[in-house]
């Protein structure tokens, strides 16, 4: 039997707001969600 299932993954940057707005601001998001689909076999 097969059947699919979702991983979330949700990451959040721990880092002061000042040295985020200053240097990561245009390269990185505070926090980033993705859904990664699986598909999982089960032997009976």
């Amino acid at each position: 039997m097969q059947f699919e299932t979702d991983y979330v993954v949700e990451s959040t940057l721990m880092m002061n707001n000042d040295l985020y707005t200053t240097k990561y601001k245009d390269k990185l998001e505070p926090s980033c969600k993705v859904i990664i689909p699986t598909a999982v076999n089960l032997k009976l």
